[in-house]
């Protein structure tokens, strides 16, 4: 019981760190969609600032999350709730990867790959079933929290349709000014971990 209540703790905070993705792949598919048939550089040019956009955005929400969990927590309480930060650690890895997956998705869709889109979350969702039954058990046993499975097939599972995302993606979106800007915020995160350390 107590770990499922940890984990519930968890996912309701990750709620409101997910708006920000949602609001943005809201406005951008019916625009990629027009695009798309109407002027297809145009449709790269977009696709990129929205990948840039998803980087600097999720930046900074994930990383508060992983290094500050404790804030989070406070709201249920730290007595009852303190477990729920090691989940939170490790979904804020799912939200680094959830905001460019998500953006990535908007993309592909519009891009008229919703088959091969579906078919990675298919075996995404073949991942968890087969995943979880044994990691759930395992960290229940080693750590007296089985939901840091849950949340590790979570993260993982995100990975993988990143790298399927990435691979799926048209060609020429993915360009030199894409991998700039992904090494460029991954170098402002370092920073913000050594502040914040």
């Amino acid at each position: 019981k107590e770990a499922i209540g940890w984990h519930a703790a968890a996912v309701k905070l990750m709620g409101p760190l997910v708006l920000p993705a949602s609001a943005l792949i809201g406005a951008l598919y019916p625009t990629l969609c027009r695009l798309w048939s109407e002027n297809v550089q145009e449709y790269m040019h977009t696709t990129r600032d929205a990948l840039r956009a998803a980087f600097v955005m999720t930046m900074p929400i994930a990383l508060g999350c992983g290094l500050f969990p404790d804030i989070g927590v406070r709201i249920f309480g730290e007595d009852t709730f303190g477990p729920a930060e090691n989940n939170l650690r490790i979904l804020a890895f799912y939200v680094l990867l959830l905001y460019v997956t998500m953006t990535l998705g908007t993309a592909l869709n519009a891009a008229g790959r919703q088959r091969a889109w579906t078919t990675v979350q298919f075996i995404c969702i073949v991942v968890i079933l087969v995943a979880d039954p044994f990691l759930v058990r395992w960290f229940q046993a080693h750590t007296g929290n089985g939901a840091l499975g849950v949340n590790i097939t979570t993260a993982g599972t995100e990975l993988l349709m990143l790298i399927a995302g990435l691979c799926l993606m048209p060609r020429g979106v993915l360009d030199r000014s894409i991998l700039r800007s992904g090494l460029l915020t991954l170098v402002a995160g370092a920073a913000m971990v050594t502040v914040a350390w």
